[in-house]
């Protein structure tokens, strides 16, 4: 299946140049054990304006910029640093598999992500292969606020369009406040990394979420349009039950007349979405004693009948259709069934076990299996806690190590995603 770029909706508005730098908001500023030994920002919460709405929609995580930005990066490597946006993209493609979507980049934010990209190991870049980076200025309706605090947003891809072919890849969307640009070149590296970790938190099971939620949909959809052609009748159908209908008066065709309407009742009671399952099989056996009654009936009627070739036309088409029913049903029911689990836009992955058991999300339940809370935004959500907690895994872990239960968390992140 061939995902289709979405276009940028913002692909046309001329970037804004960057404002002046403000002053960091200094509120409910809390030491946190380990980060003045690593050289690292204490924490600062956000002022209440821009506290994150952290509730997932959909398939969606939104991601603030980060107020523990971990130990201060080194100077970064010659070969995270580009002359142009190509050069870049192809070093993500080549090094990591990563694709570059929405051509709203500047080189130093590709660099910046190549540059984070470098630090992960063989087992998250193996994970990541695929995955698509975006650029765009600010979230759009429902990804947040719209206020430039949102720094990304990863999105599992998993829609399909009417055929079951997939959409988008899974990916990870940027907006303008996971580039800052305060004249500390130290800080604002440290700024991208530590959303970029965040996301790519999501990202490591996300993206195998999103094949397969993608696959499920994709399949449910090519089952219930192949359901929808093995239910219709063709315009032969129609003719021939319009010249039965010139002998609605003859007694001899009673019989078959009956079974007939049967039938049609039935056709169309299984073909009924407001029906439970239970009663569209009922429906489906229904068809099929019918089907019995106008065969027995149609044998029985005299071979020279005037109505004998339209009679017959009917049973045949009608019998050729019986025999698709049950086929017809399980699409119906693979159709429901998914869509059931999957909603009509995308899975909440608190309910996730309800589409494919322990498979799905696994290494998300079993840390929370950890009971420790990382940060004040990874308190809001285990899914959120994960991420943040991958995070300090790559970008401090002394300061994860000295948290509650940090210890444990460390190791679980050193066992499934070791240097």
């Amino acid at each position: 299946m061939t995902s289709v770029e979405r276009k940028s909706t913002i692909a046309t508005r001329p970037r804004p140049e960057a404002p002046a730098p403000t002053p960091p908001v200094d509120e409910g500023v809390e030491d946190i054990a380990g980060l003045a030994a690593t050289g690292a920002r204490a924490r600062s919460q956000p002022p209440p304006s821009t506290v994150v709405d952290v509730e997932a929609r959909g398939a969606d995580f939104r991601t603030s910029v980060h107020e523990l930005y971990g130990p201060a990066p080194p100077p970064r490597a010659p070969r995270s640093t580009f002359a142009s946006v190509a050069e870049a993209d192809a070093a993500l493609r080549a090094d990591f598999g990563i694709v570059v979507k929405d051509w709203q980049w500047t080189t130093e934010e590709l660099s910046r992500i190549h540059e984070t990209f470098s630090s992960l190991g063989p087992v998250e870049r193996a994970a990541l292969q695929g995955l698509e980076v975006r650029r765009e200025m600010t979230p759009a309706a429902g990804q947040g606020d719209g206020d430039g605090v949102k720094g990304a947003v990863f999105t599992h891809g998993d829609a399909v369009d009417g055929d079951g072919n997939r959409i988008d890849g899974a990916a990870i969307t940027f907006f303008d406040a996971a580039f800052p640009t305060t004249g500390d070149d130290t800080i604002d590296r440290q700024a991208t990394m530590v959303v970029t970790l965040h996301e790519v938190g999501h990202a490591l099971e996300g993206h195998a979420i999103g094949d397969g939620l993608a696959e499920r949909r994709g399949g449910a959809r090519r089952a219930a349009n192949v359901a929808v052609f093995e239910n219709a009748l063709s315009p032969d159908h129609e003719a021939a039950r319009k010249k039965l209908d010139r002998f609605r008066g003859d007694p001899r065709l009673a019989p078959l007349r009956a079974a007939l309407g049967d039938w049609s009742r039935a056709h169309h009671d299984v073909g009924d979405d407001t029906l439970t399952m239970p009663e569209r099989a009922a429906a489906v056996r229904n068809l099929e004693r019918a089907q019995a009654r106008a065969t027995a009936a149609l044998a029985a009627l005299p071979g020279n009948h005037r109505a004998s070739g339209a009679a017959t036309t009917l049973v045949t088409m009608n019998a050729e259709v019986t025999q698709q029913q049950p086929s017809y049903l399980d699409g119906v029911r693979q159709r429901v069934d998914a869509e059931g689990a999957l909603g009509d836009r995308g899975v909440r992955l608190d309910n996730k076990k309800t589409v494919q058991d322990e498979t799905l999300g696994a290494l998300e339940q079993a840390f929370a299996q950890l009971k420790m809370t990382t940060t004040p935004y990874g308190a809001t959500a285990p899914v959120e806690n994960f991420a943040e907690a991958f995070m300090l895994y790559k970008r401090a872990p002394a300061t994860l190590r000295a948290m509650e239960n940090g210890e444990a968390a460390f190791h679980f992140f050193e066992k499934h995603f070791p240097p």
